[in-house]
């Protein structure tokens, strides 16, 4: 359960470092690979899922693994199934990322 936590909130902190290297190759005059915008999107999306997984995680699936179980569904795939249907549902709110159009150049 505690790795479950741990993958959970540890996704959003690699985004957080991989942030925080981009801003240091910002500072440092090289071409970044990543956007720092973006990042920080991705963090806070993460980090909303987790956050919502971990109270689920303790509150609601508590009282439904009962029912869960008793129609064949362990508890344990109940747990590792519950994140990316979390991260499935805010996508869905969320919405798609922004179209990205390649504009012609003049030659």
């Amino acid at each position: 359960m505690y790795l479950l936590y741990f993958l959970w909130f540890g996704i959003p902190c690699l985004f957080i470092l991989l942030l925080i290297f981009t801003k240091l190759e910002m500072w440092s005059g090289k071409k970044h690979a990543f956007h720092p915008k973006d990042l920080i999107s991705q963090i806070i999306f993460l980090g909303i899922a987790g956050i919502l997984g971990y109270l689920i995680d303790k509150h609601l699936l508590p009282g439904v693994l009962p029912t869960l179980e008793a129609i064949g569904i362990p508890s344990w795939f109940s747990r590792v199934a519950a994140y990316p249907v979390i991260l499935f549902l805010l996508s869905m709110v969320y919405g798609p990322s922004k179209i990205i159009r390649i504009e012609n150049r003049r030659r």
